[in-house]
């Protein structure tokens, strides 16, 4: 009777076991699909357009990439592998019965101290060095963001620009009509005046289509499908107008201490190390187990015993695991001393990249600021003419429409350029302590 319930004690215990294990593995399924679960239910409902600012845009993207998705999920296996590195083995309870003795014995499994240690440097590193990734891709994620705003935003004023000078070469085709039909003008005039005007439509349609690609990539990142995309209009961008409130050897330092790949290559060469000492360590003779025993005669008396036994590492001394550990870290650590001269070389080109951009800029506005000024006076005169010099004034609204168009594109290559530095910093050019000028 007494070994029947505990035999029944014993399964009982086995099988609630079993069960708390699979309830957990099915929460931690559960969390994993939540975000599915979420893109799915914001996917169905496609009725009202959505206005996005460029910080709703981030968090949306931040939410449905594949890559940050892929990234916390690789956390999480970090996490759940340094717990598993600092866990001992269970250890094990061998009853044992026969006619003459009956026997219960408690296995102990003692870890290497020196093998557990690495291991656990190894997964902490590991951890770390996922994090780091994690951050850049975010980095890299939000500036990929910005840049689509901003391109959008160009190509809206710049379509908006075109389609003004396809009105005004269309007036001027029609004026060059009428001088014909009146004979005042030869067929062969109209030959240039159509081909800037078809020229204009050209121009328009590459627009046209550069924005709807622009459109559907920033869709692709915030998932939304592209007709319920709607950008809000107050998108200004948080970035200094010039440079001379930064300096280029401050940047650099401040990169190679906030770039997340630096920081990840450094802790990926300490992981691999880790894992060297680790495989080196494992050849240190040590205690496989230790187990206590009590026997019991069926004659009476009962017996204490101690084993211990020893892994001595004779076959496995020659392997060649810690060699190719070895390799690994020695590649690893000089990507790891490689990295800092690599991101210095990124901070500088996107520096001069910069004051190229503003220095075409400040050019354009040197050379054509007066003469736009000359160019706004006389079309005010020539439009108190009451249309006696009515393909003048278009022709001087086309010039300063061009103008515009090249001053609209010189400006978004500014900003295109600020952010690729921030890109390169790996944080906010505009906050406070990145505007503080050092003095190397």
């Amino acid at each position: 009777m007494r070994h029947s319930l505990s035999y029944h004690s014993a399964m009982i215990f086995v099988t609630l076991w079993v069960l708390f294990t699979c309830t957990e593995g099915l929460a931690e399924d559960t969390v994993k699909n939540e975000r599915a679960i979420s893109v799915t239910s914001e996917l169905s409902d496609v009725s009202q357009p959505r206005v996005l600012t460029v910080r709703d845009a981030v968090d949306r993207a931040l939410l449905y990439d594949e890559g940050i998705a892929a990234a916390r999920d690789a956390i999480w296996d970090a996490e759940r592998q340094e717990v598993s590195a600092r866990q001992w083995r269970d250890p094990e309870l061998r009853p044992s019965q026969s006619d003459e003795r009956n026997q219960l014995s408690v296995r102990l499994y003692v870890p290497n101290p020196w093998v557990r240690m690495h291991r656990v440097d190894a997964a902490v590193s590991t951890e770390n060095a996922v994090s780091a990734e994690m951050e850049r891709a975010m980095w890299l994620l939000r500036t990929h963001v910005r840049r689509s705003f901003v391109e959008i935003g160009f190509l809206d004023r710049d379509l908006a620009a075109v389609g003004k000078l396809v009105e005004l070469y269309r007036e001027v085709l029609e004026l060059a009509k009428q001088r014909l039909s009146g004979g005042q003008a030869v067929a062969p005039e109209l030959v240039p005046v159509s081909g800037r005007y078809l020229t204009t439509l050209s121009d328009r349609d590459q627009a046209e289509r550069r924005r709807a690609k622009a459109r559907r990539e920033l869709a692709a990142m915030v998932m939304l499908p592209v007709h319920q995309l709607v950008l809000a209009t107050d998108n200004e961008e948080n970035l200094p107008t010039d440079l001379t409130d930064l300096c280029l050897p401050d940047l650099e330092q401040k990169a190679i201490r906030n770039r997340g790949d630096l920081q990840a290559s450094s802790w990926r060469a300490n992981a691999e190390f880790a894992t060297c000492q680790e495989s080196r360590s494992e050849r240190i003779p040590w205690f496989s187990h230790v187990q206590a025993s009590r026997t019991k005669e069926t004659g009476g008396g009962d017996e204490w015993s101690v084993e211990v036994a020893i892994s001595i590492p004779v076959f496995s001394w020659s392997s060649r695991t810690p060699a190719l550990a070895a390799a690994r870290y020695h590649r690893l650590q000089a990507a790891a001393q490689e990295a800092p001269r690599r991101i210095a070389c990124e901070v500088r080109s996107a520096w001069h990249a910069t004051e190229d951009a503003l220095a075409a800029r400040r050019l354009h506005e040197e050379r054509v600021g007066p003469v736009v000024s000359d160019l706004n006076t006389l079309h005010e005169e020539l439009r108190k003419t009451e249309g006696m010099y009515q393909a003048q004034v278009i022709d001087v609204r086309i010039q300063l429409l061009a103008v515009e168009r090249t001053k609209l594109r010189l400006t978004q290559d500014v900003m295109q350029a600020l952010i690729q530095l921030e890109e390169a910093v790996g944080m906010p050019l505009s906050s406070p302590s990145s505007l503080e000028k050092s003095n190397p």
